[in-house]
């Protein structure tokens, strides 16, 4: 028994290791998208303020609310112990709310889309599809994770994939005010 103990620790402290890998590569990616994003601000200061005056930012502030009420779903999620069904609840609450994030921020392409090609706006909506499509990429397949985990359930699992959550959160919580509040 002490040996499958052994393997399950190891297995978890493996897993664990891939998903900090995992965790710090997307970072620096994200690192590298902001930084490219601050650096065209700097080049054409008046297109992207002109952007920015462009953006559905109401829209933006309900988005930032759904994916912070999804990020407590996932944490309760991996608080809920060993109720199966507690945890099941909470990974689709997180999973869905993450799922209403993406459909509100696609129709806020939606409205901006026609606005995009102004004349003066285009490198900063460039720079904004981006490093926001990147974004929502990231929340349609962890969400479309929590919704699955919901139905197979694991506990390292669950954490592993609320951890990745809880950084996408965060990755918004950085880019939400560097383009609509700037």
């Amino acid at each position: 028994m002490a040996l499958a103990d052994q393997n399950d620790t190891e297995a978890t402290a493996d897993g664990d290791l891939l998903m900090w890998i995992l965790i710090w590569g997307e970072l620096v990616i994200f690192a590298a998208l902001i930084g490219a994003f601050a650096l065209q601000a700097l080049k054409d200061p008046a297109g992207f303020e002109a952007g920015r005056a462009l953006l559905a930012s109401r829209m933006a502030g309900l988005n930032t609310v759904v994916l912070l009420l999804s990020g407590w779903f996932a944490a309760l999620a991996v608080r809920a112990g060993n109720s199966r069904f507690f945890r099941r609840v909470h990974l689709i609450a997180a999973g869905g709310l993450g799922m209403v994030f993406a459909v509100l921020k696609i129709a806020e392409y939606r409205q901006e889309w026609p606005i995009a090609s102004l004349p003066g706006a285009e490198s900063f909506f460039q720079s904004y599809v981006i490093l926001t499509g990147y974004h929502l990429a990231h929340v349609v397949f962890l969400a479309g994770l929590l919704l699955l985990l919901a139905f197979r359930q694991s506990s390292g699992d669950i954490r592993r994939v609320a951890t990745l959550w809880h950084v996408t959160d965060l990755v918004w919580l950085a880019l939400f005010p560097l383009i609509y509040l700037s």
